[in-house]
């Protein structure tokens, strides 16, 4: 695991939006939920209703990460915690995602924070694989691909930056794409 220690203006890391949107449209595969997301993103774009019942869980996700609300981050939470495919669900990855960029920003409020803390110290929430990352998602430690770009948002070349997210899409069953998009629903939040 890799720490990252670099705080980053949060306009700044909400900058490189189009570059993960980009490189997660061109990979065309989904998220490990089997979430579209070039339908994802134009559903937000275009301000339509969510199309399914994810599309409409990503949106829960995204506003209990920035506003709170206790009880209802707890029931979003415990819906992706676990959820999907992989040894480290893809739910799971959702959320490590955002967990990275709020080590960059402090963007997200302290109830999805310590909610997020709570569960997966109190309970079995979700695999032994996915508590791991989570854990160490909250002391701001990633996998190393996963660190180097977060350590890297703040530059300025956007094409190296488009690089690196594609060489993570591949990691494990769906790890990378889900991690990335992850980042990318928490640029959104911010934004």
């Amino acid at each position: 695991m890799e720490k990252v220690i670099k705080k980053i203006n949060k306009q700044k890391v909400v900058s490189n939006i189009n570059t993960f949107a980009k490189a997660l449209m061109e990979n065309g595969k989904p998220t490990g939920l089997n979430l579209n997301i070039e339908s994802f993103l134009l559903g937000l774009v275009d301000n339509k209703p969510p199309a399914n019942d994810l599309e409409g869980h990503i949106r829960n996700l995204m506003h209990v990460a920035m506003n709170g609300q206790r009880q209802q981050t707890e029931a979003v939470l415990r819906y992706f915690l676990g959820r999907g495919i992989g040894s480290t669900p893809s739910g799971d990855d959702h959320v490590i995602g955002l967990l990275g960029i709020h080590t960059l920003t402090s963007a997200l409020h302290s109830d999805f924070i310590q909610t997020v803390e709570g569960l997966t110290k109190t309970e079995s929430i979700t695999t032994r694989a996915g508590l791991y990352y989570l854990h160490h998602a909250l002391e701001d430690e990633f996998l190393p691909p996963f660190a180097h770009i977060l350590n890297n948002l703040e530059n300025e070349k956007r094409n190296n930056l488009h690089d690196q997210i594609t060489q993570v899409l591949p990691i494990g069953h769906t790890s990378g794409i889900d991690t990335t998009f992850g980042m990318l629903i928490g640029m959104l939040t911010i934004k």
